[in-house]
């Protein structure tokens, strides 16, 4: 819980002494380290989840009946591309629309799915489809997935068994680039414990920080480099005989009508002029 928020562990246990003492129950069973929900949990669970529900949809039907617009569109993504990205595409749509007001956090899949269920979101960018009856996936932009390494004399191409040998950080918390790179690499007959894998890292920074010091190369989605490969600070390495793309894609309710906003929103993302700009930083 602590990590989808974002807050440290010791915040999320003080809130939830502090409900527990207000309520007077016990929402959480602890033994040790392992804590479970109770039955009582879970329903009050259950309940504020219902009552959120309709709290949106009671804010979407009277926005709906006053023909106001919503100024408020609610993302999240699990991509680390969208942190290079939203913003050009925000900073567009924000000129054509200058009430518009963006809320984004970064989470997990399954946090996203179960966000957009009970509508807490408006979308999501997502690195692979979700596979859910009740939302859709439309493809928003693709990326290219590269190879790194400090810039310094060096090969500028290497064999898959060169790759084999090569010390990497694997990027973890990316669902979308961990898959890509697991199929793309087995095709080419290069399984997981194939690889000379240094360490595994879920925070970008961190990533790229490791891969400057010249031990360590690491795989990462090219939008998130370009300023690194612009000031000669990281170099892009050739696979011989392996190219992998990625594709990002926005996810929202099926079938569940908008606020205007958002309506003009998911229309704005849909069309592929804002991303000329996106394209044009890639081939640069």
């Amino acid at each position: 819980a602590a990590r989808v928020l974002s807050i440290s562990q010791s915040v999320v246990s003080f809130h939830l002494d502090s409900l527990e003492k207000e309520l007077g129950v016990a929402l959480f069973r602890r033994q040790g380290r392992k804590i479970e929900i109770t039955d009582i949990g879970k329903l009050f669970y259950d309940k504020l989840k219902s009552i959120n529900s309709e709290s949106r949809k009671l804010e979407d039907e009277i926005s709906a009946y006053t023909n106001e617009i919503s100024k408020k569109i609610l993302i999240a993504g699990n991509s680390f591309t969208c942190a290079f990205t939203l913003p050009i595409a925000l900073s567009i749509f924000k000129k054509e629309n200058p009430d518009a007001v963006y809320q984004y956090s970064y989470k997990t899949q399954d946090a996203i799915v179960d966000d957009l269920l009970n509508r807490r979101l408006d979308l999501a960018f997502v690195g692979h489809k979700i596979n859910h009856r009740k939302i859709e996936n439309h493809e928003c932009f693709r990326d290219e997935i590269v190879l790194l390494t400090k810039n310094e004399s060096g090969e500028p191409g290497i064999s898959i068994d060169e790759l084999k040998n090569r010390p990497l950080v694997w990027t973890k918390g990316d669902i979308g680039l961990e898959l890509a790179l697991k199929q793309t690499l087995q095709k080419n007959g290069i399984p997981l414990n194939g690889l000379n894998i240094f360490m595994e890292v879920s925070d970008l920074a961190i990533v790229k920080s490791l891969v400057k010091t010249g031990i360590v190369s690491a795989f990462l989605p090219k939008l998130t480099i370009l300023d690194e490969l612009k000031h000669g600070i990281l170099r892009q390495v050739a696979i011989e005989g392996i190219s992998i793309t990625r594709t990002t894609y926005h996810a929202c309710l099926k079938g569940k009508p908008h606020r205007p906003i958002i309506g003009k929103f998911l229309e704005f993302i849909e069309d592929d002029s804002w991303k000329t700009n996106l394209y044009q930083m890639l081939d640069s």
